[in-house]
């Protein structure tokens, strides 16, 4: 096969004028590393294909989005800055990125919450799930030592070498002056100073719930939406999500989001600090706690609620047929 191949390539070349007979052999030759290549990439294994997948999606998704909240952090003067809806619309631009980038090899779920949904509602093997989330979270952590090269010197300008993660109560009598120097908050989420443990649980079950659930409905095959679609109306959602619970525990929304930028700030400098607050229980009830479980409830409802009797859609399709 490969050399009927060269063959009706090289006869190709001569029918159009493409230079002289001695050049046959290096056309050749050419073809065929190309096809060698081509063939190297279909052989590789699927689940590194769909890790790949993720994780430069994901970078995507949170390098854009890290980098709006650099810009709102770092430029002081609030008048040639960005706000906070501009931030959100940037995650969305960002999702629809990362979204755009995968959907074709993985489905591009950049978001541990996510595929735990798609596993509990049989759309995803469970045997996937672990190397989707690696995907997810190397994808986070790259994104985020990404954004701190490149805004190292906005970073030491705004906080003066000082690496402050987060000005929580253990600075006592110097938070306000703390506050005025933390840039932990450019990498990962941090809660506003009236929040507890609960609201900071409940926040993020009922954002994650949102986001999930329409993530189900966007991309259920029988709601029969236009894939090309797809990327723009999440990242509406995406968008619209962060700006409607972005007060409190700035919508986390995502685990890979949010560790994986925390892990960063720990070994970036910034100390154990992004994990003390709310009695150092914030990163994991509003991080990881919250967003899962909100996905198992959008899981749930968005099965058991619109599409729990399978049986009378499938007997409509096939009448339709």
């Amino acid at each position: 096969m490969e050399a009927e191949t060269i063959t009706s390539d090289t006869t190709s070349y001569s029918m159009h004028g493409g230079g002289g007979g001695g050049h046959y052999p290096e056309i050749a030759k050419l073809n065929l590393k190309r096809k060698n290549r081509s063939n190297s990439l279909i052989k590789m294994p699927i689940f590194i294909r769909e890790l790949l997948a993720e994780m430069v999606g994901t970078y995507l998704l949170v390098m854009i989005g890290l980098a709006a909240v650099a810009n709102y952090k770092l430029n002081r003067n609030s008048k040639v800055g960005v706000d906070h809806f501009a931030v959100a619309f940037t995650f969305g631009i960002g999702g629809m990125s990362g979204i755009a980038a995968s959907m074709p090899i993985s489905g591009s779920h950049l978001n541990p919450a996510v595929s735990l949904a798609f596993a509990l509602s049989g759309r995803l093997s469970i045997y996937k799930v672990p190397h989707y989330l690696l995907g997810q979270y190397i994808g986070a952590l790259l994104a985020s030592f990404t954004v701190f090269i490149v805004y190292y010197e906005g970073i030491q300008e705004y906080d003066h070498g000082t690496r402050i993660a987060y000005a929580g109560e253990w600075f006592h009598e110097n938070k306000t002056m703390m506050s005025e120097l933390a840039s932990g908050d450019i990498f990962a989420t941090f809660p506003a100073p009236w929040v507890s443990v609960t609201t900071a649980l409940l926040d993020q079950i009922i954002a994650t719930f949102a986001l999930v659930f329409c993530v189900l409905a966007v991309t259920d095959k029988r709601a029969k939406l236009p894939e090309y679609l797809h990327p723009f109306m999440l990242g509406m959602v995406i968008c619209g999500v962060v700006v409607a619970f972005g007060l409190q525990c700035g919508a986390a929304l995502n685990p890979a989001r949010d560790l994986s930028p925390r892990l960063f700030l720990l070994i970036g400098g910034y100390g154990f600090d992004a994990f003390r607050p709310v009695e150092s229980l914030y990163w994991i009830v509003a991080g990881i706690i919250g967003p899962h479980i909100g996905a198992i409830i959008a899981a749930w409802s968005y099965g058991f609620l619109l599409w729990h009797d399978n049986n009378d859609h499938d007997h409509e399709d096939n009448e339709k047929h």
